[in-house]
């Protein structure tokens, strides 16, 4: 009944509106004297998150393949609370773009939105992708995924491209760590906690066909022409099992924690020699 009389009663949705914003703008109070522009861009940040944070009911999850199909919905997401893209032209549910979100949102007290957006991410990509650990990279609000399946097709030239970003996967576990250390909130990671898993899993296990420890699949730049192997993969691939041993070990998960760091390990000590390029003088694909 109280929702419903605030639904009709425009000033008073007003004012609900304004109570809130002044509740987050009371968060993180910066001062800078020295420079106030600073100081304020970060308040209109906190608005702008709150701006860009949206919800949507009964997400339909099918996929489009890049919208050369419209099937029978897989299965639905009754709800879903994300961090938008960007306005006007990406408003809906990015994989990378909400890991990334997580890092301007935390520093602002933004926690619960920041966690709605990995969780939205789960429950989407988990019917999309059947469990398989692989994070889905664009929903819009209705559930339809125009890219982010777990499927692979065949060039014409005998090459194989992916129907996801590796990159969306092995960052997961870290926009998880950051949200877990930042709140301390044992109960979210304990929530996110085997998803996290999967996903290194499923990079370990299904996208090394060389075998020598570095992901194959797209990373954050999407275009064509570069390597089966990407540098930001292999950056946040090492991250990400760092973070996901430092889970594990505050859980006292010994065999997720030794195989994730000692993965980590290995691959953090072989980094220079593979991804330095000489000639350029920087790393490089």
């Amino acid at each position: 009944d109280a929702l419903a009389a605030l639904l009709d009663d425009p000033d008073a949705q007003l004012a609900a509106k304004i109570a809130s914003r002044e509740q987050l703008a009371a968060m993180t109070k910066l001062s800078l004297p020295g420079d106030p522009l600073v100081q304020d861009a970060i308040e209109w940040g906190k608005q702008n998150l709150a701006d860009s944070t949206q919800s949507a009911e009964n997400l339909q999850i099918r996929w489009t393949d890049q919208g050369k199909q419209f099937p029978e919905p897989l299965g639905t997401v009754p709800q879903a609370t994300w961090f938008g893209a960007g306005f006007p032209d990406y408003p809906w549910i990015f994989g990378t773009d909400g890991e990334y979100t997580a890092f301007a949102a935390v520093p602002v007290g933004q926690f619960e939105a920041a966690m709605d957006h990995l969780r939205a991410l789960r429950d989407i990509s988990d019917i999309l992708n059947e469990g398989s650990g692989v994070v889905t990279h664009e929903s819009v609000a209705d559930g339809s995924i125009w890219f982010g399946h777990d499927s692979r097709r065949t060039n014409p030239d005998g090459t194989i491209s992916y129907n996801f970003n590796t990159d969306e996967t092995v960052k997961f576990p870290s926009a998880v760590a950051l949200l877990w250390r930042w709140t301390g909130d044992d109960g979210f990671r304990d929530e996110m906690y085997d998803f996290a898993v999967r996903n290194l899993k499923y990079v370990a296990e299904t996208l090394d066909a060389d075998n020598d420890g570095w992901p194959e699949g797209l990373g954050n730049v999407e275009r064509s022409g570069m390597g089966p192997e990407k540098l930001d993969n292999a950056v946040y691939y090492i991250r990400g099992l760092y973070d996901l041993a430092d889970m594990a070990r505050s859980k006292n998960d010994g065999d997720v924690f030794a195989w994730a760091n000692n993965l980590a390990r290995k691959l953090h000590q072989s980094f220079d020699e593979t991804w330095w390029f000489e000639t350029a003088d920087q790393y490089a694909d």
